[in-house]
């Protein structure tokens, strides 16, 4: 259960003094002394019963006695609780803050045993402790109040109600019980019939009125029975628990006697299943007393309370402008304050007593809770940033602190103004909770932030030694690894000790050597985090060889190429003795990497297939570090046009031509020729219509890539049948593999949509059927040769006008 935090209201009627209550009445002194004790076992035969008289010192008396366990074991059956704790099953702490008093300590009467292990006996037990109250002599009218808080936690037996576990409260009088200071506490049940038991005997069946036991403040607690004796059929989930509440009972009209108040938790009567109640009273019996907020805050809805009165009705009232928002007849109510000052009052009345009291109240402003500030860098390690709290109204409850912003550590400093954070190793955010009297809610300010840098580091500098040559203004780099934080410059030196910073600054992890003079320099980088202090990198030493550096010019450095085609590499080398290609795929170098003299020119030739890079390593003798240059070459890839195979028409039929590259691309153009008949000669898709004084035309067409100007060509032939759309079979065909009419093909003209084309020999069987235009029959049925001789075909197609037409006829199969 989580740690509450609980703010305690005490306020006196106005000019009625706090009545001192019997000695111990409240478990103060951490025993029963006072009071005394009873435990029991009704499931024994006779019920037995053992008594433990006050006055009497423990173990046979309660002065002295912290503890009395059940009878006849050595489990506490009553047991007073002088530190807090949860209870297991309802969850709720075992000494309460009720209506802002807070309990000091409390009684536990009972346990979770329902059996007498050693005798085998049920565990019908009966705690119980009493009080005999000396009321004192006086007027009836000055309350004289008696004041205790309950909690319970009863396991269900499904039993009839009176048979259940059960809490009794009992206030009797010389003349006997005083029902409106009493009551009695059990878990209701319904009868729902009879069944018959093992035994053949009629069981009475009861079930918990659990809506019932709902409104009367009960849950069922989700942690399970201990006790593995209940009815049959029943689950262990089966214990109600019900958390504190508050009662009071006024004695003044027995001023000058004797009234026992007695507090009893029994098991149910068949004795398998148990009950427990704590019990705690106040210290304080001189009448009602409101709490709640005085001042109460603007704009919070405020509570105030008195504890209930048995079977009372309740009359509030509260200050002009005030609202009370929630229902009057109780002994709790929620207020929303208005502007003025005044006093709220209240009375109690169960018939046999009536109880008024008052307090005055008035408003203070709302909480308002400020920004802390200002926000500060610092280093990890050690560090010290002092944060303070301004613009706010009302006290510093707590600084809070956080690494994410989302999950929020409570550091303590209440009531302070300003906190040094220090030594800070990671990034954190603090803020305050701030509130403005008891009665305001609780706000949290703005957040300052302490932003933590780690420590700078300088990495390392590689190659930390290495070589260059006269002029040499390429591939002399250094490269800064492992670093943490960001170059602020780098620096040179000619004796590793005195340290000379580039201007302008050069920020950069890499470095490249140039125009070096001296025979040796030394380089550096300095890196710096936030506001950690900057450290220097490891230094790297460059010494310069007293011989020139290649030097050569190449030329185009990067050039685009047609698939197919060959690029042209010219170098011309100024300074050097020999050169090497580090790539030869698709190169040719005719010069055969001779060198006879500089400045030099060559060229090379370079046909590759794919983008392809050629680096060029030229050395000169004497100097280690050759100059290397590369060639990019880019190759366009190949655009491979098609508008598709050769093919027929009618005369006056529209033929959609189209075509297809290897790869599509918007950066293609286009051209056709010739161009009559085509409804356009650049684009990709014209349609050509072409009439009757034509045989046939071949269209020619021209692919363009415009990024390199590469152009590929191709064609198709298209040829005009004078005649209208049709299908044509030849009557005779020779499969005999000679690659020449070895195919029965049906030729459509002025087809839209080809159904079918079909072959049947002389008995009418169906030997070969296709519907794709242009396929054919082989002259064989499942690659059987079909004999000489003459067979029938049908063909059906839609013309491009929308005519369905439907052909017949007969060809001979020769061989």
């Amino acid at each position: 259960m989580k740690n509450l935090l609980y703010i305690v209201f005490i306020f006196l009627l106005p000019g009625v003094a706090t009545a001192q209550c019997p000695d111990n009445i409240n478990f103060s002194k951490g025993v029963l002394t006072n009071w005394s004790a009873y435990t029991g076992n009704f499931n024994f035969s006779p019920p037995v019963q053992q008594f433990y008289p006050s006055g009497a010192p423990a173990p046979g008396g309660t002065n002295g006695a912290n503890f009395i366990n059940e009878y006849n074991l050595t489990v506490n059956g009553i047991t007073v609780n002088t530190s807090n704790g949860t209870d297991q099953f309802g969850g709720f702490e075992t000494i309460p803050i009720i209506n802002g008093y807070n309990y000091k300590y409390s009684t536990i009467l009972g346990s979770t045993t329902v059996t007498d292990r050693s005798s085998g006996i049920r565990g019908g037990y009966i705690r119980g402790i009493q009080y005999v109250i000396d009321v004192p002599a006086g007027s009836p009218a000055v309350p004289y109040t008696i004041t205790y808080a309950y909690a319970m936690v009863l396991e269900n037996g499904s039993h009839t109600t009176s048979n259940q576990p059960i809490f009794y409260a009992t206030v009797n009088s010389p003349n006997g019980k005083i029902n409106c200071a009493s009551a009695t506490y059990n878990l209701p049940t319904t009868f729902t019939g009879v069944v018959n038991n093992n035994n053949g005997r009629l069981d009475s069946v009861f079930v918990m009125d659990e809506e019932f036991a709902k409104q009367q403040g009960f849950s069922l607690s989700p942690v399970l029975s201990p006790n593995d004796n209940g009815n049959n059929g029943e689950g262990r989930q089966r214990v109600w628990t019900k958390g504190w509440t508050e009662v009071t009972f006024n004695l003044a009209p027995y001023r000058g006697q004797q009234v026992t108040v007695t507090f009893e938790a029994d098991n149910c009567v068949p004795g398998g299943h148990f009950a427990y109640a704590y019990i705690a009273l106040r210290d304080d019996c001189g009448g009602l007393q409101i709490s709640g907020p005085a001042p109460a805050c603007s704009n919070t809805a405020a509570t105030y309370s008195i504890p209930s009165l048995a079977n009372a009705s309740y009359s509030w009232s509260v200050p002009p402008g005030w609202q009370i928002t929630s229902t009057t007849n109780t002994n709790i109510i929620t207020v929303m304050p208005g502007s003025g000052s005044g006093t709220i009052t209240v009375a109690a009345d169960n018939g046999c007593t009536k109880l008024n009291t008052s307090i005055p109240v008035s408003v203070s402003p709302p909480t308002i809770a400020g920004t802390v500030s200002p926000d500060f860098e610092v280093c990890t390690g050690s560090n010290s940033s002092t944060l303070s709290l301004n613009g706010n109204a009302g006290q510093v409850i707590k600084w809070i602190a956080s690494a994410d912003g989302i999950n929020w550590t409570d550091i303590g400093n209440a009531n302070k103004l300003s906190y040094a954070a220090t030594n800070l190793t990671t990034t954190t955010r603090y803020r305050t909770l701030v509130q403005n009297g008891v009665a305001c809610k609780i706000d949290t300010s703005t957040a300052a932030i302490v932003t933590v840098y780690p420590k700078s580091v300088g990495g390392t500098i590689n190659p930390g030694i290495i070589d260059i040559c006269l002029n040499q203004n390429k591939d002399a780099n250094l490269i800064l690894s492992g670093k943490v934080g960001s170059v602020l410059n780098w620096q040179f030196s000619s004796d590793n000790t005195n340290w000379t910073n580039f201007n302008p600054a050069i920020r950069d992890t890499l470095f490249s050597i140039k125009n070096q003079a001296a025979a040796v320099q030394y380089y550096r980088a300095v890196v710096q985090v936030g506001v950690c202090p900057a450290e220097a990198s490891s230094s790297s030493k460059v010494s310069l060889i007293n011989v020139a550096f290649p030097k050569a010019i190449i030329s185009p450095a990067d050039t685009t190429i047609c698939y197919g085609d060959t690029a042209t590499l010219t170098t011309t080398i100024q300074t050097g003795t020999a050169y090497l290609w580090k790539n030869l795929t698709g190169l040719s170098d005719p010069n055969n990497n001779k060198l006879p003299s500089t400045p030099y020119t060559f060229n090379a030739f370079a046909s590759p297939k794919i983008n392809t890079i050629y680096p060029i390593s030229i050395s000169n003798t004497g100097c280690p570090n050759p100059l290397i240059d590369t060639f990019r070459v880019n190759v366009r890839p190949p655009i491979l046009p098609s508008a598709g195979n050769d093919t027929f028409i009618v005369a006056g039929q529209p033929l959609q031509l189209m075509i297809t590259t290897a790869y599509t691309s918007e950066e293609y153009s286009y051209l056709w020729t010739p161009s009559p008949g085509l409804s356009s000669n650049v684009i990709y898709n014209p349609v050509a219509t072409l009439n009757s004084t034509i045989d046939s035309v071949t269209y020619k067409f021209f692919v363009t890539d415009n990024i390199a100007g590469c152009t590929e060509t191709n064609s198709i032939k298209v040829k005009i049948f004078k005649t209208d759309p049709d299908i044509f079979v030849p009557n005779a065909f020779t499969p005999n593999n000679d690659f020449r009419n070895d195919v029965l093909k049906p030729i459509p003209v002025g087809i839209k949509q080809f159904d079918y084309f079909k072959v049947y020999n002389r008995y009418g069987q169906l030997i070969y059927t296709t519907t794709i235009s242009g396929q054919g029959w082989d002259g064989t049925l499942k690659g059987k040769e079909q004999p000489l001789g003459v067979y029938v075909w049908v063909a059906h197609a839609i013309t491009y006008t929308g005519k369905i037409i439907t052909r017949k006829g007969t060809v001979t199969l020769i061989r």
